[in-house]
């Protein structure tokens, strides 16, 4: 996990973390314009679940050399409240008769 700017939590409580709780997206605003989230943003290409006013989603956290943080699908953190890591997927396990 990433921390934003401005956010001010510590260290100890990132590492402590449970990823399955919801992260809600705050961000301000850049002298130029562009957003800039103030909170805990998902690695790089990870497998995210989002809040947004349709409902949930399953998005891709992406980076982009010009505008930074995006997502694979939706492209924009707008209008996204909050996010959380996707579990790992269900693997079944055969029980093989020996």
């Amino acid at each position: 996990m990433l921390i934003g700017i401005g956010n001010v939590r510590s260290l100890e409580w990132v590492v402590n973390m449970r990823i399955t709780d919801w992260m809600p997206v705050t961000k301000s605003v850049w002298p130029n314009g562009l957003p800039m989230y103030t909170c805990i943003m998902p690695d790089p290409y990870e497998l995210i679940i989002i809040s947004t006013p349709q409902g949930l989603e399953i998005d891709r956290c992406i980076m982009n050399d010009v505008y930074g943080y995006g997502l694979e699908k939706r492209h924009t953190w707008e209008d996204v409240y909050a996010w959380m890591s996707a579990p790992e997927p269900y693997i079944p396990v055969y029980d093989v008769a020996t």
